[in-house]
Parts: structure tokens; C-alpha cells; sequence
């Protein structure tokens, strides 16, 4: 079961003779370092997030249906006997429900869910590569112009390829999206066939670097 949360109350205190007491300001969100990141597309966007958040990138497969769940998750995967969470992105940035592609994957992230290490694995359209990315290449996240709200996202990249937004995929999701993501990852998958070893492609470190210089 996971830990009880203390949520900040949005509502004021107007008790008589009190003063107005508004909830603290939000922290500003920590821009992205430079470094190594994974790219990806989903939908017609290019997407990064860190090399060392990322555990592996494994060929598509189907994941358990979870009864009930939100429909952007799209169920439970089994990795070397632990259940992780899949979470398909394109739906949870209001894109229709849609099939895999021949070329979908998923990436394997090692995240912290309140205050919690995890992994989630997302869904991508195709396998990803490596790019460099340096510290005068990286900007605030756009306003406007991408399917996807700016909340979602740490920043963005400016690379040969084009405009690259670098993913928060964690840290947009609201309480209630975090307590069912860590309610799901105490739950097995039914399906005991399902495990690390069906379409596994590379391990941090590996084929991945190599991509990079393709």
C-alpha cells in the first residue's frame, strides 16, 4: 500500500478576525541538464528525456489490461518478476486511443513517484537514439505551438533534427494520477508469460550508445 500523502490545501482560511491565507507559490521547475538524451517521437512530435533516467528500451508488447485503470495507462508489463505500469503519453496529452505501430517500443524510466524510486515504462512510436545536448541548445518549454501543455514538459532542445521537448512525464501527473501509478506497481500481471525476455533490445549503456553515432 503506499504511504499516506500531506496535500496542500487549496482552500483559504477565512476564519473571523483571521487573516487571508492563499497556498504557497509552486517552486519553479529545475531546467534540464545538458548531457546525454534519449529521443523519441510520439505522434508527430520528437521527445527526450535523460539517458540516466532511462533503465531499457524493450520491443512493443502487450501489457495486462488493469480493470478501472485511466485509459493513458495501459497496463502492467512483467520485468524480471516486478510489475511496472505503462503508460501510453499520446492519450494522456488528448490524442485518441490508437493501435502500436510495427515500430512502437517502450522505454523503460527510473523515475521518483513521491518521494518513491519506480520505473514506467512509455509507449514511443519508434526506437529511440542518442543525441548530445548542451547547455546553451536548452530553453523554456514553449507556450504554445505543440499538442502537448507546456506542464508536461522541462524544456526544450534546439538540434539539427529540429525543435526537441524534453519530457516530464512524472512530474505533471496529479496526486491522485501518482497514488494509482504507485497502487498499480504492487499489483501482478496475470499473464505469466509476459516477462523481460519477450523483445528486450538493449540495456543503459549499450546498443544505445552505439546508436548514437549512427
Amino acid at each position: 500500500m503506499p504511504k499516506s500523502r500531506k496535500r496542500a490545501s487549496t482552500t483559504r482560511d477565512v476564519r473571523a478576525g483571521g487573516a487571508v491565507k492563499s497556498p504557497p507559490p509552486a517552486e519553479p521547475r529545475k531546467a534540464p541538464d545538458p548531457g546525454q538524451y534519449l529521443t523519441f517521437r510520439i505522434g508527430g512530435e520528437i521527445y527526450a528525456v535523460p539517458v540516466l533516467e532511462t533503465s531499457e528500451v524493450l520491443g512493443y508488447q502487450e501489457s495486462t489490461p488493469v480493470p478501472g485503470a485511466a485509459s493513458w495507462i495501459h497496463g502492467l508489463l512483467n520485468i524480471r518478476g516486478k510489475a511496472i505500469p505503462v503508460i501510453d503519453l499520446a492519450t494522456k496529452f488528448g490524442a485518441e486511443e490508437r493501435a502500436p505501430i510495427d515500430s512502437s517500443c517502450i522505454i523503460v524510466l527510473e523515475v521518483v513517484i513521491d518521494e518513491e524510486p519506480a520505473q514506467v515504462g512509455l509507449i514511443a512510436d519508434d526506437m529511440p537514439s542518442v543525441v548530445a545536448v548542451e547547455g546553451d541548445q536548452i530553453s523554456d518549454p514553449p507556450l504554445f505551438g505543440t499538442l502537448v501543455h507546456a506542464r508536461y514538459l522541462r524544456g526544450m532542445a534546439r538540434l539539427d533534427a529540429g525543435l526537441v521537448l524534453i519530457l516530464d512525464a512524472v512530474g505533471a501527473l496529479s496526486a491522485e494520477e501518482v497514488a494509482q501509478l504507485l497502487d498499480l506497481e504492487t499489483q501482478a500481471p496475470a499473464d505469466g508469460e509476459r516477462s523481460e525476455d519477450r523483445g528486450e533490445v538493449s540495456g543503459p549503456g549499450e546498443d544505445r550508445e552505439a546508436r548514437a553515432g549512427d
